[in-house]
């Protein structure tokens, strides 16, 4: 496997790879933004809203780690090494190494 061979994301650094662990959460929140204003502007909690914060932030983790596993340099030559190029292997695994950093940097904050 060469180098052109890896199917790596976009960039490293862009707002590409943040699709890795984002999602959609139109569908769990609806449309809540008028219903979460009560009386003097204050907003109001609506049944089962932290749940689906939490739920968000539980598919966020999730997405998260599967990614950091995909692209982890020593998981990565752990599934793939016997298939690397020597030619490409610093570079491939440099490469791993950039996307694995750029997944830490972007790591969810703590659950709510």
């Amino acid at each position: 496997m060469t180098y052109n061979d890896v199917p790596w994301p976009p960039d490293a650094t862009s707002d590409l790879l943040m699709s890795i662990t984002a999602h959609s959460t139109e569908g769990q929140h609806g449309n809540q933004s008028e219903a979460l204003v009560g009386v003097a502007g204050r907003p109001v909690r609506l049944p089962g809203h932290m749940d689906a914060v939490r739920a968000a932030d539980s598919v966020d983790r999730r997405a998260h780690r599967v990614a950091t596993l995909r692209w982890h340099p020593d998981k990565f030559e752990q599934r793939f090494g016997s298939a690397i190029a020597a030619a490409d292997r610093v570079r491939i695994l440099q490469r791993t190494q950039e996307i694995c950093q750029g997944l830490n940097d972007m790591r969810p904050g703590p659950s709510v």
